[in-house]
């Protein structure tokens, strides 16, 4: 797992990648002491935050560009991450896609993750991204002053702007498909539970 948070008061365990609501469950950690962030237990109840893994890998991408002139990346990519950042959100991608001859694991936004997902999945349940504040709802949990801080969403036209790139490109989209496979195959098989808000 990405990260993983515990509602110590109830044992629940509430696990996240990137771009499935880190950003929200860390916000929602500094407003109640009673959840923790890294605490692997062995919880009455686990729910597993997942997202449809092209959206994620797009979504991931488009922080990973806006973030690329921070200093605080893997020096071995260094370079990359500052080429980019003078760059087009178009020439970046494809950057990234030559320079790294489609391998996208070089940054936590566009790693494939969901191997990480333990086999048995007892006492698991898969939700939906979208769904995490309506489950922190129901247990009990709602943000005072949900603002800024509690997400970290990317534009819709640049993620829609990156769809469109892939899928304009035959042989990008059937390697960007090749790279998520193992992920997308995984995700197609999750029984994931939707809430009825």
């Amino acid at each position: 797992m990405n990260k993983t948070f515990k509602i110590n008061n109830q044992n629940i365990q509430i696990s996240t990648f990137a771009k499935t609501g880190t950003t929200f469950m860390e916000s929602l950690c500094g407003e109640y002491s009673d959840i923790s962030r890294d605490t692997y237990t062995n919880p009455d109840k686990h729910y597993i935050s997942v997202r449809y893994p092209l959206d994620r890998f797009i979504s991931g991408f488009c922080t990973l560009y806006y973030r690329s002139h921070q200093n605080n990346k893997t020096p071995e990519y260094q370079d990359l991450y500052t080429r980019i950042s003078k760059m087009s959100l178009h020439d970046a991608f494809y950057e990234c896609y030559y320079s790294q001859k489609n391998n996208w694991d070089f940054d936590g936004h566009t790693i494939k993750s969901y191997s990480f997902i333990p086999e048995d999945h007892t006492n698991i349940t898969f939700i939906n991204f979208r769904d995490i504040g309506i489950l922190l709802s129901q247990l009990g949990y709602n943000p005072i002053n949900i603002n800024d801080v509690y997400f970290n969403d990317n534009p819709n036209k640049d993620k829609q702007y990156i769809h469109n790139i892939i899928h304009s490109d035959k042989d990008l989209y059937n390697d960007i498909q090749n790279y998520l496979g193992q992920d997308l195959g995984i995700y197609q098989k999750l029984p994931i539970f939707n809430f009825n808000a």
